[in-house]
């Protein structure tokens, strides 16, 4: 069963060339800036989506998202 989220105005997530869409970037630009953790995602299996809320705060501080958030923030490790 698909859902179709095109009629939900105010999604809970977004893909993540979606977010990077919204600010400014190209897909692969959106991708690489998830990476690094300049956008928040949650991975569902092989899907990564970006929660709409913590994105949307992002983007309405004025914040840039390639702008880390103030304080520390934990750094991915690779195997």
């Amino acid at each position: 069963m698909k859902i179709d989220q095109t009629a939900d105005k105010n999604p809970s997530m977004y893909s993540v060339p979606e977010a990077g869409e919204m600010a400014g970037l190209s897909r692969n630009s959106a991708y690489a800036a998830a990476e690094r953790g300049e956008i928040p995602t949650v991975s569902f299996g092989r899907l990564l989506r970006v929660p709409a809320a913590a994105w949307d705060k992002i983007l309405s501080e004025g914040r840039s998202p390639l702008e880390p958030p103030s304080g520390n923030r934990p750094r991915r490790l690779r195997a």
